[in-house]
């Protein structure tokens, strides 16, 4: 799941640099990675400010503390990059993260209502 995850990430054009692997015992425990805003991405956003996303824990290693540590971790990185807020977001139903993300600090802004949409390539001319 793991290294699916970081493949996704450098797909997507996230820098290699914020892509986080924590190993215990030799094995892939948790992935996450730190997004710096080089440009504003959603109205409200701004340069300093970063998100914190997919953070997944492997099964075997959760309910292990490893997921506040992990975000408390980045926050600090963050801090260490000149980034002054973090925001992360994760579904109403994902309760562990719902839990692991104010055990570790961070603070409840609110709720946000969230569309995807497909890549649209515009027709060539």
């Amino acid at each position: 799941m793991i290294l699916g995850l970081i493949d996704e990430h450098l797909r997507a054009g996230y820098a290699p640099g914020g892509i986080f692997l924590l190993f215990v015992g030799g094995k892939r425990a948790h992935f996450a990675s730190l997004i710096p805003w080089t440009e504003p991405r959603s109205p409200g956003m701004r340069l300093g400010e970063a998100e914190m996303c997919t953070c997944y824990t492997e099964p075997e290693f959760r309910s292990a503390g490893i997921y506040p540590a992990i975000v408390r971790f980045l926050a600090t990185e963050a801090g260490r990059q000149d980034i002054r807020r973090i925001y992360m977001k994760t579904g109403a139903d994902n309760c562990p993260s719902r839990r692991g993300i104010p055990n570790a600090g961070l603070h409840y802004l609110g709720r946000r209502l969230s569309f995807g949409f497909s890549a649209v390539v515009p027709a060539a001319n």
